[in-house]
């Protein structure tokens, strides 16, 4: 059906949180929606993510470019400007109230684009009006006095100082001595995805007119909007009488169900006398049928006097242990002996073991209640959660009967470089082969050799100003200095010591700047919502040319961490506190949002005993956190997941071993009990 409720959902404004042109409006997307916006107009040229983080909280990230006449310093651009704005609604629409919602824009930023509004929005058949409030950039000249100062003269001043930037503006916040009045309409068409807008929009654009830009017009702009298919939409924009923009946007639903599909089967050879066991019937039959069908069980065995089995296993080629223990619970079924009644499902995940999941078997007899290798296991009242179970040496160990081949992997990936405002998108595309060969007792070599095939890393030139020790902002000159080389190359051992107590330990080459040796512990009570780890590692940083040789620094670094899953909206946070690379001392604050399809998005921030004047521009280190599914929603079936950091500034403080440092935790969120509950 179509019509403003169905369109409006879609638009977004130049700024990526949803709105008419410039200015936003009260509404909210459906709740887990990631945007994307791309626009470009002769005053900015700009680049956003927005996501819905709750149904009533809209947050985006947007890196602007402004043109300079008189100044061009940074490549095209007088300047490249990082900011974020938050929208929170505060009442929902009703027949006869509007819906209203508040405002920051550039909540942490540089204050180019400082603004805070109230905003309220109602639809009237086809037509969706918008009248608002504003501060800042969005108060013009102001059209009457600021309501805050009578609650004390101090709002009636706005400071404009923002330091090195990337702090809290609060002395900022809804503050000078005037406000102004905005709006605009939105009209769309009942049988066309097409609509029309109109603001008034009283930005004086003062940042823009100090590069040298012309002043605006006229406040008013006009606009019109071409939703070409459910994801996407084009926009073209006349702004302040004068000038012609271009903006395309599209989004995610993030909550969706991912589409289901077997894979395919994985393929093995037995060894020829390999174990020298006498191996039970029903063992090969159902090892093999297991594997065929795409869970890698590793070890099975029959408790007769309980009439149960222990089969442990990890996912496999799915993306969730229901589904694998959906698959194999088909094949005990079928092919375990008549006097076995129960399986308990012993579930691992990254060589840890996390979780025993009791399921009763069908009555061979009958097919009623037995579910299909097509069907999602729903974890029911006759399904139980126990505390995982060590598996005993009685258990018939599959890699000791079946050939375990060296897990060989050919890629080809690309690696970025964000808002160096000289090369604001340095790229490098790159091949790699990656390995992970088992060695001894539960110790896996993992290895991946890289090869730069192409890359724009030469406009990256800017000197390294930073007074700390350099352990992250030297990061371009390995991009730039390796041609070829081990990214990784180190040991690995992970296991459950106990039931709730589970570790990994490591040395080699870490990562593309340290190798180092170290570790993590994890104590997880199976069935909490909390969990608390430990993890060390020292570390020597190592060449630019990507060689097996070292610079001079070297440094522990460690952490103290605290986990909770939180029983709202999928969210997990997690704090830790301790020494980073650079020897400064403190803490991270890190929440993610993360759904079965494997999308997820995250912020952090970390706080250190560096000052901002010595930790540079963004005064802190702070980031967004973006998982997204590859193959598994787009193309059904079970696919691999892209994952990326984006921080707003690369400096020194607070800089961690990506991958190293509490970790753990997350690496198991697919079993963990609390996500199995809340999802089946």
């Amino acid at each position: 059906m179509m019509g403003v409720a169905y369109f409006g959902t879609a638009f977004a404004s130049d700024y990526g949180v949803r709105g008419l042109i410039d200015i936003p409006v009260a509404r909210m997307r459906e709740d887990g929606t990631f945007t994307t916006t791309i626009s470009h107009d002769s005053y900015a040229e700009s680049y956003a993510i927005t996501y819905q983080a709750f149904p009533w909280l809209e947050g985006s990230f947007r890196y602007t470019g402004i043109p300079g006449i008189t100044v061009k310093n940074f490549g095209d651009y007088a300047t490249w400007d990082r900011n974020f704005e938050f929208k929170a609604q505060l009442l929902k629409e009703t027949e006869w109230l509007p819906e209203v919602a508040v405002g920051i824009r550039d909540l942490a930023g540089t204050g180019v684009f400082s603004s805070e509004y109230l905003v309220g929005t109602k639809a009237w058949n086809n037509f969706d009006f918008t009248l608002g409030l504003g501060w800042g950039r969005l108060a013009g000249e102001g059209d009457f006095k600021n309501p805050f100062s009578l609650l004390t003269p101090a709002f009636n001043s706005r400071s404009h100082d923002t330091g090195q930037g990337g702090t809290f503006s609060v002395t900022s916040f809804f503050r000078g001595e005037k406000v102004g009045l905005f709006g605009g309409v939105e009209y769309s068409f009942d049988d066309v995805p097409v609509s029309l807008q109109v603001e008034y929009n009283p930005d004086l654009h003062s940042s823009e007119i100090g590069y040298g830009l012309a002043q605006p017009a006229s406040p008013i702009s006009v606009g019109v909007n071409w939703q070409f298919n459910d994801d996407m939409t084009l926009s073209l924009t006349h702004q302040y009488g004068e000038h012609i923009g271009l903006r395309f946007h599209a989004y995610f639903d993030t909550t969706a169900k991912p589409l289901k599909r077997n894979p395919s089967p994985m393929l093995v050879q037995q060894k020829a006398n390999a174990s020298g066991q006498d191996l039970p019937d029903w063992y090969d039959t159902f090892m093999r049928s297991s594997y065929a069908n795409g869970v890698f069980v590793e070890s099975a065995r029959l408790v007769p006097e309980t009439h149960r089995a222990e089969v442990a296993l990890n996912r496999g080629l799915f993306g969730h242990v229901s589904e694998a223990i959906n698959h194999t619970h088909v094949q005990a079924n079928q092919f375990l002996p008549d006097d076995i009644h129960t399986v308990d499902y012993i579930v691992k995940e990254m060589g840890l073991t996390l979780q025993t999941v009791r399921v009763p078997l069908y009555d061979k007899a009958s097919t009623v209640g037995m579910p299909s290798q097509s069907t999602e296991v729903e974890f029911s009242t006759d399904t139980v959660l126990m505390p995982p179970r060590i598996e005993s040496d009685e258990a018939i160990d599959f890699l000791d009967v079946y050939e375990s081949d060296i897990s060989l992997t050919a890629f080809v990936n690309s690696r970025f470089l964000l808002m160096d405002p000289d090369n604001p998108f340095a790229y490098q595309l790159y091949a790699g082969l990656g390995t992970v060969v088992p060695v001894w007792d539960d110790w896996n070599l993992v290895g991946i050799y890289q090869l730069n095939l192409t890359d724009n890393l030469d406009g990256n030139v800017r000197a390294n100003d930073s007074v700390l020790a350099h352990v992250r902002t030297d990061s371009r000159e390995y991009l730039k200095q390796t041609d070829h080389g081990f990214s990784h190359l180190y040991l690995e051992k992970r296991g459950s010591l106990t039931s709730e107590l589970h570790s990994r330990v490591f040395a080699g080459v870490l990562e593309q700047m340290y190798s180092g040796v170290g570790g993590e512990m994890l104590y997880q009570p199976y069935d909490s919502r909390f969990a608390a780890g430990l993890s060390g590692a020292y570390v020597k940083q190592r060449a630019f040319d990507g060689s097996l040789s070292h610079r001079d620094y070297e440094v522990f670094t460690g952490f103290g961490s605290l986990y909770w899953a939180t029983p709202w909206y999928n969210y997990d946070a997690a704090l830790h506190l301790g020494r980073y690379l650079a020897k400064d001392l403190g803490g991270t604050f890190e929440v993610r949002r993360t759904f079965e399809n494997g999308w997820a998005m995250g912020m952090w921030a970390t706080l250190t005993d560096v000052p901002f004047e010595d930790f540079g521009e963004g005064s802190f280190d702070k980031g967004i956190y973006l998982q997204i599914p590859i193959g598994q929603t787009f193309a059904g079936g079970v696919g691999s997941e892209f994952r990326t950091s984006l921080r707003p500034t690369q400096r020194d403080g607070g800089a961690r071993l990506e991958g190293y440092s509490g970790q753990l935790w997350w690496d198991t969120r697919k079993v963990r009990s609390d996500v199995l509950l809340d999802l089946y």
